[in-house]
């Protein structure tokens, strides 16, 4: 499945998307308030799947974490309600954590920020029960390359490429090796509503077939600390997170998140 769509997950991303650099010069209270970096967020996220052979529904948390400028972790545990053809289950899914590495921008936990950018490396951990539908019943290491490109004041170019290899596979695993490709394009206005728009490719080296995913992210900031968020995807591609196997019967996502940063 994607590897970007797993993780690329929201953990941390450039000041370059801080629209405070286009206000007025501030008072030195103000300019210190705003200079304050966002080191921590949680996500409480619910998933409705429409998949060909049934529906999913898929609540979970998200944390971020960038206590250093220039790296962040991220780790996500969802809780799955699977009512497909061959599977019918509710449980906690795989845990999924990731890493990233930017040395040249300043990382943040705010809202508008990827979970995967970068340089980075993500670990799937099958912790749900696939019998139930619930998890992939394999471990999955997925390594990633990217970089960030200013191409407008408030506009961030963010591709990545990533590799996806499943081992200590277990009987019911579909298994995977996938290469991706993704981008993602993300405007922040001066109100803190931000659009994303990511356009993703994806090659299976095992079934040597191409796939492709699309998709859009609206999410306003409403206080220092509380913004919302709406995922809208369409799904053509294996995900080892989904509950549904190799997820390519998969249609459409959509995802809604509360986002609380915990700590500047």
């Amino acid at each position: 499945m994607l590897v970007f769509l797993l993780f690329a997950v929201p953990g941390a991303m450039a000041d370059e998307l801080d629209e405070s650099t286009d206000q007025a010069q501030p008072s030195q209270k103000e300019s210190d308030t705003s200079e304050q970096r966002a080191t921590q967020r949680l996500d409480f996220g619910i998933d409705f799947y429409d998949a060909s052979d049934g529906s999913i529904v898929r609540g979970g948390i998200d944390y971020n974490w960038a206590p250093h400028t220039n790296y962040s972790f991220a780790a996500t545990m969802p809780i799955v309600n699977s009512r497909l053809a061959e599977v019918n289950g509710s449980g906690i899914g795989d845990l999924l954590l990731r890493y990233n590495w930017v040395p040249s921008l300043t990382l943040t936990a705010d809202p508008w920020v990827p979970n995967s950018l970068g340089i980075g490396l993500g670990l799937l951990v099958p912790t749900g029960d696939a019998a139930k539908g619930t998890g992939g019943d394999q471990w999955v290491i997925a390594p990633s390359l990217g970089w960030a490109a200013k191409i407008a004041k408030r506009t961030t170019l963010l591709p990545q490429l990533q590799y996806m290899k499943s081992f200590a596979e277990g009987e019911l695993a579909q298994g995977m090796q996938t290469i991706s490709l993704s981008a993602d394009l993300i405007h922040v206005f001066l109100s803190k509503f931000w659009v994303q728009y990511t356009p993703a490719a994806s090659y299976d080296l095992e079934a040597e077939t191409y796939e492709f995913d699309n998709l859009v992210v609206l999410g306003q900031q409403f206080t220092r600390r509380v913004a919302l968020r709406l995922e809208l995807r369409t799904l053509n591609v294996a995900d080892p997170q989904d509950p549904a196997g190799d997820g390519r019967e998969l249609d459409y996502r959509a995802t809604f998140k509360l986002q609380w940063i915990l700590a500047y």
